[in-house]
């Protein structure tokens, strides 16, 4: 059985010109060329989370061992969400959206009520109703979506088990943590397609259903309103609103159940 010897310190330095000999090995620190792929994922990241690319590489090998498997992970949990997006929403279906404005085709699933001169409240399922979910916004006289007045403010009720707490719409929630977090606030500025301008008048809410809501307006009594629970598809329900609202009555033939504010809505 023979033994194989790596050449001598002193052969590799006095020698360093020569070939070794073809019996022995020698053991390099060269690395391998990382791929374009993993250089793209390095390039993108660091410019994404906007750190420097030895320390971004340090975390990979902190949490994953190296880069590449950091890069590996990521394809994985890439692609798992992908297919579960793709189960979610079939091809050819429209795609669902968190916090968007009633389309044409719902306007039987949306009411609305007074709350002071000019402002109104209008509440939808949209696609958040298959969570249990509504969705409100404040529109102008016209139907026109606006921001939230800024002597509105909307709290849920108190329960036997739950304080009360004041209400805020994505817009806000997202400003508050974004005051709160520089971190989260360079990931959602990162993420955002910059092409795109908001729509200053663009607000929405996002409550669960069977609540109860208070509209607080400077130098106005408050204003009450129901949400109410979902129903399933077909059910005609009768509410009688109660409180700030019109004595009468509404009736509904819905998919979902509507909002007992007893207000006629006026078209959109």
């Amino acid at each position: 059985m023979s033994h194989r010897h790596a050449a001598p310190s002193s052969y590799l330095t006095s020698h360093s010109s020569m070939a070794p000999p073809s019996n022995t090995t020698l053991h390099t620190s060269a690395s391998v060329p990382e791929s374009r792929e993993l250089k793209e994922f390095l390039r993108f990241n660091v410019k994404h989370l906007r750190i420097p690319e030895e320390e971004f590489r340090k975390k990979c090998k902190d949490l994953y061992g190296s880069v590449e498997k950091a890069m590996e992970a990521v394809q994985e949990d890439a692609a798992w969400y992908a297919a579960a997006i793709a189960e979610a929403f079939p091809p050819g279906e429209r795609p669902k959206a968190v916090g968007r404005k009633p389309i044409p085709g719902e306007d039987r699933d949306v009411q609305i009520a007074p709350l002071s001169d000019g402002v109104w409240v209008r509440i939808w399922g949209g696609d958040v109703a298959s969570q249990g979910c509504y969705c409100f916004d404040f529109v102008n006289s016209e139907g026109q979506h606006r921001r939230t007045p800024s002597n509105i403010k909307v709290f849920s009720e108190a329960t036997a088990w739950m304080p009360s707490t004041q209400v805020r719409s994505i817009e806000a929630s997202l400003d508050k943590a974004m005051q709160q977090s520089p971190e989260f606030a360079d990931t959602l500025r990162n993420s955002c397609d910059e092409s795109h301008k908001p729509d200053p008048n663009w607000e929405t809410y996002i409550v669960q259903q069977g609540i109860r809501l208070c509209f607080k307006q400077a130098g106005k009594e408050d204003v009450f309103v129901d949400i109410a629970g979902l129903t399933p598809a077909g059910a005609t329900l009768t509410f009688q609103p109660w409180r700030q609202c019109s004595p009468s009555y509404v009736t509904v033939n819905s998919p979902y159940l509507p909002l007992a504010i007893g207000a006629d809505p006026f078209d959109l």
